[in-house]
């Protein structure tokens, strides 16, 4: 069942809402509100994908709650109701991001039609959300197939070395008068083996896991993302003698992000690396980090380098260097996309001496609860 589309009318006078809500009722899912202040309250709950709003209200106007709502969730339309004449403040809203106007008193149709051109326009936004979110997971699924078998190589291995000391403790058990200290040092020893395949495993759930746009953040150790990241993808680096080093990140920085998403930047990132650099001479690749205070830095440096009309088309959708079936051309676009969606930015350093990709993102994502203007009208 297709889902209906919301609607949130935002205005002081009873009469108008019930007029919208009249006209409007057969084919949308509505809301009412009687004032900015009631609108930004229903924001929470209701999650409209439209508001209809009325320019001129007591305590707050239309071009003041489509300031919240841009703050709330850029991909709300907001159609605003104007008086006839009032061309100004309909050019305002429109450079303020509303998606169109509506002029008072209008006809039924006029608003009708007004509201089904949004409506339209969220449709083919969620087909190409769809499209989009299907991208990712089948790129998702490429880096972990590329790492699969080296993957199952780094859990073999400490599964060899948990099952070897638990024979030995055995062996030291059955002997008459055991040796503690090496029955301790082998303990030691697995525990250590085990916290190196949770890393393994937290780096795959991390990059398998499903996310949509409207899943929530999370506020997360960034050390973690990067540890998890890292752990998955050595061994792959390691078997091909390519050198991966990660710089030391401190504990407390506390991100907020969806996890999958940015651990599959950091997945395409040093995927891309490898596939550059793999038959090279002394071939390596750093994971770098800057604090930069309300934001931060992750930066992936091969030994390599781009040419310039590579450069110049790296990030365009479906361009790839590679050799047919080695990749699809979407990872650095979807990472962009990844990027937009965390409110910051994915670039390529040219000025660096080697190939230096960037992810730069805001700790804290901006939200219309944590402004303190916002929370002193609700």
């Amino acid at each position: 069942m297709a889902r209906r589309t919301k609607v949130l009318i935002v205005d002081d006078d009873p009469m108008i809402i019930d007029l919208v809500t009249e006209i409007l009722s057969d084919d949308f899912e509505l809301e009412s509100a009687g004032s900015v202040t009631e609108a930004h309250a229903k924001l929470d709950h209701f999650f409209p994908n439209i508001v209809l709003t009325d320019y001129s209200m007591p305590a707050g106007n239309g071009i003041d709650l489509l300031n919240r709502i841009k703050k709330f969730d850029q991909e709300i339309y907001v159609l605003l109701m104007t008086g006839v004449g009032n061309k100004i403040v309909a050019v305002d809203a429109i450079k303020g991001g509303a998606c169109d106007f509506i002029e008072k008193p209008f006809n039924q149709d006029d608003l009708l039609r007004g509201v089904k051109k949004a409506a339209a326009k969220i449709n083919l936004q969620r087909m190409y959300n769809d499209v989009r979110d299907r991208s990712m997971q089948n790129e998702k699924l490429a880096a972990m197939g590329a790492m699969a078998g080296n993957i199952a190589h780094e859990l073999n291995n400490p599964m060899t070395v948990i099952q070897g000391r638990c024979e030995q403790i055995e062996m030291i058990l059955d002997a008459g008068t055991p040796d503690m200290s090496k029955v301790k040092e082998a303990l030691r020893n697995i525990d250590e083996t085990c916290d190196r395949i949770g890393k393994i495993i937290g780096g795959l759930k991390k990059l398998s896991r499903s996310t949509r746009k409207e899943d929530h953040f999370t506020h997360t150790s960034l050390k973690e993302i990067i540890e998890d990241t890292y752990f998955l993808c050595k061994e792959r680096f390691r078997n091909h003698n390519i050198d991966l080093y990660r710089e030391s990140i401190p504990n407390d920085i506390i991100v907020e992000c969806h996890c999958s998403q940015l651990c599959q930047v950091l997945v395409n990132f040093l995927n891309n690396a490898f596939d550059a650099i793999v038959d090279d001479e002394e071939p390596w690749v750093k994971v770098g980090f800057e604090d930069l205070g309300e934001t931060f830095r992750i930066l992936v440096i091969d030994s390599g380098n781009i040419p310039q009309e590579i450069a110049d088309r790296i990030m365009d959708p479906f361009y790839t260097t590679k050799p047919v079936g080695k990749g699809t051309g979407l990872g650095l676009s979807i990472s962009c996309d990844i990027a937009r969606n965390h409110n910051g930015k994915l670039y390529l350093d040219r000025e660096h001496p080697h190939t230096c990709f960037v992810l730069e993102l805001p700790k804290s994502q901006v939200k219309i609860s944590d402004d303190p203007e916002l929370k002193t009208a609700v």
